[in-house]
């Protein structure tokens, strides 16, 4: 239940974003950002639900990251532009 309720969440918050700015493309890059805070969050509070993403190796973690800030400079450019 709270998954269903945190979804139609996003589903509105999504629509009502579309409905006040109407630029599909940058609301949809700025919604593409869930995969940054994706990593962020497995690995500051993963160890909580006993995640072992932490414990992966250092290159992986570190290719996580790049992509995590290349998505990071895709939104900024959206948003400036």
């Amino acid at each position: 239940m709270p998954g269903t309720v945190l979804l139609a969440l996003q589903a509105a918050s999504i629509a009502y974003t579309l409905g006040v700015y109407g630029d599909a493309t940058a609301v949809n890059i700025v919604y593409s950002s869930r995969g940054l805070w994706s990593v962020i969050a497995v690995w500051l509070v993963g160890h909580w639900f006993k995640n072992e993403e932490q414990h992966l190796p250092r290159a992986l973690l570190r290719n996580r990251f790049i992509g995590a800030i290349l998505m990071l400079a895709a939104i900024g450019l959206v948003v400036v532009a």
